[in-house]
């Protein structure tokens, strides 16, 4: 008997000789449909490639499937054409809108096409971060051949983003987290398909940065993702992250609407109404209503349009507090690999901001966490006085540059990252990072401090106009080997390795002792990374924090 994989594979053999002869190019038979690639070369080791970009996996999210859960895209008949890059969704970058809300598109780039004489390959599946309100999966931003250069499949994939993605009205009607749900629905369909490009369903490896690496964390504790990934890596990000929950989606949205002079008697009204609005309009509109929200709303509490917590219903993706389901081990546990840049916070602090500051000055008790959920004022002033302290001293917030942006590199990165860490590891391999490189691949340019900010470590990952010296060069490789490695093997150290200058990367073992990997110009074995800091929140938790915890 020949099994259903081998079916496969020989059927999309056939389908690729086929497209020499018929339409000299490179065809894939997937479930719904053939799909027309074309081939590339990488830039590391010009290897030949085969990319498939563009396939659609969902319906159009359009007319009065805006704002509902994706629907799963129905077969073509005719050759579709996927070879170059779709839409990216709805988004604001520099000022211009771009996009559209046709967008629940995947890409697919592989180094192999099926071959029954070839073992098939890991799949690596990356969500672009972006505040849940940008990012693309476009080549010029994801060009994933470094990663090729390793034999691994690499996939990456558009989901609606800000109000599109996000828009939550707290019940059955609008629950929220399509942005998630459009993830979700690319990675059944990546999980039902890959075999057809050479891919192993059961060797996918889930991996993102920021927005995107919450995402990750946030499919490991949802029911409906389980079983769709087999590894997960998480950069600069995780759903114990603040700034990854909404907790003011459904009051916002309502704002919304009174905004737009809609009748918001009932959420039905609400949902018709803003269906029929001019998708760029909406946009606009939403962008408006969220900058407005801010000025009283502390964004560091977390995004507006972000997941949140649904009501229980048969579609809910998540309706359970994070820290709690990881804390009784109530999650998808999978081997982890997560870290954070040596300076996440680092931001541009401008004037404006300045006075925006001044808040935390007049009233320390904003500088408290929301998920600690202190309720009695003067406590919170208290608590809030600590802090100040503990990072600026007596040096008011509004005047600190440095000390800023250690504290909001500490408040909304590190801790809830460590803790994350620590919570996984009771319960599967976990292995954590800390990146200090500061090459020029990560595109700051005349460095006003000392430390990695965030995003950076992309540039070190996916290919990019800039040049690089020797030590970028290297660094990038380690990098890609590190991360391939982990799809591969579930351990980014599997072997003694020279590249990684032989170092052996342990998992976390004991919440006392935190393994971690630093990697700089040298890669090197470091313990509790960041320890007073961490250390310092975890007494201001333990002492003041009120459970159940949301976040951290």
């Amino acid at each position: 008997m020949i099994s259903l994989k081998v079916k496969s594979v020989l059927s999309t053999v056939f389908c690729v000789l086929l497209s020499f002869v018929e339409v000299k190019g490179i065809i894939v038979k997937t479930e719904n449909g053939l799909v027309q690639g074309k081939i590339g070369r990488t830039v590391g080791q010009n290897k030949t490639f085969y990319a498939f970009q563009g396939i659609p996996y969902a319906k159009p999210p359009v007319g009065h499937l805006r704002f509902l859960a994706p629907q799963p895209i129905e077969d073509w008949n005719d050759v579709l054409t996927t070879d170059t890059d779709a839409p990216r969704c709805i988004q604001t970058n520099q000022n211009q809108v771009l996009g559209k809300e046709d967008c629940l598109y995947l890409n697919v780039y592989t180094p192999q096409l099926p071959d029954v004489s070839k073992p098939l390959l890991p799949v690596m599946v990356w969500i672009y971060g972006g505040g849940f309100e940008a990012g693309t999966s476009e080549y010029n931003e994801t060009g994933p051949d470094y990663f090729l250069d390793e034999d691994v499949i690499f996939v990456s994939l558009n989901y609606r983003l800000g109000v599109f993605g996000f828009l939550s009205l707290g019940d059955t009607v609008v629950p929220g987290n399509n942005g998630l749900k459009d993830q979700n629905l690319a990675l059944l369909w990546i999980k039902q398909n890959i075999i057809n490009f050479g891919g192993d369903e059961d060797q996918i490896t889930l991996f993102g940065q920021s927005a995107g690496s919450a995402s990750v964390s946030y499919h490991s504790l949802s029911p409906h993702s389980k079983g769709l990934f087999n590894r997960a890596i998480l950069q600069s990000g995780t759903s114990f992250c603040l700034w990854s929950f909404s907790r003011l989606g459904p009051e916002v949205a309502r704002e919304l609407a009174t905004n737009l002079k809609i009748n918001t008697t009932s959420s039905e009204a609400i949902l018709y109404a803003l269906q029929n609005i001019d998708a760029y309009e909406l946009h606009q509109k939403s962008r408006e209503a969220t900058q407005a929200k801010y000025l009283t709303a502390d964004p560091k509490d977390g995004f507006i349009f972000a997941p949140v917590l649904e009501p229980d219903h048969p579609g809910s993706f998540l309706s359970n507090r994070s820290y709690e389901l990881v804390r009784t081990g109530n999650f998808f546990k999978v081997p982890t690999m997560l870290g954070y840049n040596s300076l996440e916070g680092w931001t541009q602090v401008s004037n404006v901001f300045r006075i925006y500051l001044v808040r935390y000055d007049l009233t320390p008790s904003k500088l408290v966490p929301a998920d600690m959920n202190i309720k009695d004022p003067e406590l919170k002033n208290i608590v809030g006085k600590k802090i100040k302290y503990q990072y600026f001293g007596l040096m008011p917030v509004s005047l600190s540059t440095d000390d800023l942006l250690l504290y909001i590199s500490h408040d909304q990165f590190v801790r809830p990252i460590q803790q994350y860490a620590k919570m996984l590891a009771k319960y599967s391999p976990t292995y954590l990072y800390k990146f200090h490189y500061e090459g020029a691949l990560g595109g700051k340019v005349n460095r006003t401090s000392t430390g990695v900010a965030h995003a950076e470590e992309l540039g070190y990952l996916f290919r990019r106009n800039i040049s690089a010296s020797a030590a970028d060069e290297l660094t990038r490789t380690r990098m890609i080997r590190l991360w391939t490695n982990f799809a591969k093997y579930g351990d980014p150290t599997p072997v003694s390795d020279e590249i990684l200058q032989n170092q052996k990367w342990l998992p976390i073992t004991d919440n006392s002792t935190m393994n971690t990997l630093s990697i700089d110009y040298n890669l090197t074995t470091t313990l509790n990374p960041d320890n007073n800091a961490v250390t310092f929140w975890d007494k201001l938790y333990a002492k003041y924090g009120h459970s159940p915890f949301d976040t951290y």
